[in-house]
């Protein structure tokens, strides 16, 4: 591929008595092509960013590269040389597509395609700190092979056996120059050396999940076995696996005995997906690093507020399982039924149930001017509803819901979307297939008669008796929403 000027010449001979010439200009294009590292991935929306490689030709291509999202409210893109960075936003679909641009020997373009689906992080059945308080191990490794390794966060972060086994391609580890030693510089114990003396050796570990998780310290044993020369030892931290990271102040120091390093994290590193880099490097002789440790502090009881609507109502999910067997200030429902009338009926919630399940929170005692808060326990539970047994899908992370495909609640009532869009994590929803073509307009009827709810009607202005509203002032005409007549509380669509 390029460009050439073709001569040709004719020389003098007896016939022609002066030589000939004629040039042309001949440009041989290339074929653009570009194929990317992967055409189609499944990831966690709580694993953050990751990277798509692409490969152009390496020859005389002076196009450029570009990257789109078909769905920018689940994924964004960035382009850095022939890197793409793709963001998750929501949980959902979306197709990367990239294009190689067209350039001098490259007249066409090319593109390549990644489908990519966040999925969303599953409900868990253990609360936070499941119900132990004070410091709790959440990750520990010693890289020994028979020194005990004080496991508590993954069990595939396991003992492992050799010496001198380099450390690449292991789950939950990223490392770089580093490979296991045992009674080096005549220590028993057992960690990861520098390969190659002078360079810098790290380990990356994660992702943690500490979001439920404050007073976050990670510490290391660190070792040189000499002070001749430099040497060095430092800690970082990342929110996402492609994220930067950022370097923590650690406390203590030395280098010719085991010493201690400590590091306190910022409040922005209590996430669901945590990555800590620790980095060491000495130029005289190889350093070492032992028993990295991350505690954090847990309360026995973990709470939360959520804030229900002046009409008394709420969604809610959470990926942490929660207590509904003993709520003051509120109650829990799931929907146990959808009729082909619209008649939703709701069941009451008294269980300890699975994270990552919807459910409605109402307040009885709701004004309908203000709102209240509901506290939401946290506490080991496993009860799970079946898709048949609560119509609600909760949201545990960001999730994209595509026009006139979800229902959500809006004051004291549910509503179609009718724009694409994104429902905010902790939220639950009805999707718009449970719903009968022909319906509506929703009766809800609640199956407990302690919401104040005792009976749904529909009825004309004519057959209204004495109405107040749920304050208990008196109304001329009756309101959408719940009021009482006669005595009992009746929904008025």
């Amino acid at each position: 591929a390029g460009s050439a000027t073709i001569t040709i010449t004719q020389a003098a001979d007896d016939t022609y008595n002066a030589s000939g010439e004629k040039t042309v200009d001949v440009t041989v294009n290339g074929v653009n092509s570009i194929t990317l590292s992967e055409t189609s991935k499944t990831a966690a929306y709580a694993d953050g960013a990751f990277s798509l490689t692409a490969t152009v030709p390496t020859t005389n291509y002076d196009g450029t590269l570009t990257a789109a999202s078909s769905n920018e409210y689940v994924a964004t893109v960035a382009v850095e040389g022939t890197t793409i960075i793709v963001t998750p936003q929501a949980v959902g679909s979306a197709t990367i597509t990239v294009t190689a641009g067209a350039g001098t020997y490259y007249p066409a373009t090319a593109q390549a395609e990644c489908e990519v689906e966040f999925t969303a992080p599953e409900g868990e059945t253990t609360a936070p700190g499941s119900g132990t308080s004070g410091t709790v191990l959440l990750f520990g490794e010693s890289f020994g092979d028979n020194s005990g390794s004080a496991r508590a966060w993954d069990d595939s972060y396991s003992e492992k056996t050799g010496v001198s086994d380099v450390y690449s391609g292991i789950t939950g580890y990223t490392v770089s120059n580093a490979k296991q030693s045992k009674n080096t510089m005549g220590s028993t114990r057992s960690g990861l050396t520098q390969t190659s003396q002078g360079t810098d050796a790290y380990i990356i570990v994660g992702p943690l999940n500490v979001a439920n998780y404050s007073n976050l310290n990670l510490t290391y044993q660190w070792k040189a076995a000499s002070t001749k020369g430099t040497y060095s030892t430092s800690a970082f931290y990342a929110t996402s696996s492609n994220g930067t990271y950022t370097e923590v102040q650690g406390t203590g120091d030395g280098a010719t005995s085991y010493v201690g390093r400590t590091y306190t994290l910022p409040t922005a590193a209590q996430v669901s997906a945590l990555y800590l880099k620790i980095v060491w490097n000495t130029s005289n002789t190889q350093g070492l690093i032992d028993e990295v440790q991350l505690k954090g502090e847990s309360s026995a009881a973990s709470t939360t507020t959520v804030t229900i609507n002046p009409y008394g109502y709420a969604t809610y999910c959470s990926i942490n399982p929660i207590d509904f067997s003993s709520t003051e200030d509120y109650t829990a429902w799931r929907i146990s039924s959808i009729a082909d009338d619209g008649t939703i009926t709701f069941e009451k919630i008294t269980e300890q149930i699975k994270g990552g399940q919807g459910v409605l929170l109402y307040n009885k005692d709701a004004d309908g001017v203000n709102t209240s808060t509901a506290t939401i326990t946290f506490a080991d539970g496993d009860t799970e509803f079946s898709d048949a047994q609560n119509r609600f899908v909760g949201t545990t992370a960001p999730t994209y819901v595509a026009s006139e495909t979800a229902y959500g609640l809006s004051t004291n009532k549910f509503v179609k979307n009718n724009v694409a869009g994104v429902i905010p994590a902790g939220k639950a929803y009805i999707p718009a297939a449970e719903i009968p073509n022909n319906v509506r307009a929703f009766t809800f009827v609640f199956s407990d008669p302690i919401t104040g709810i005792s009976e749904t009607q529909t009825v004309s202005p004519e057959e209204f008796g004495a109405m107040f509203n749920l304050a208990g002032q008196r109304i001329s005409q009756p309101q959408k929403g719940v009021i009482i007549v006669n005595g009992k509380k009746i929904l008025v669509r």
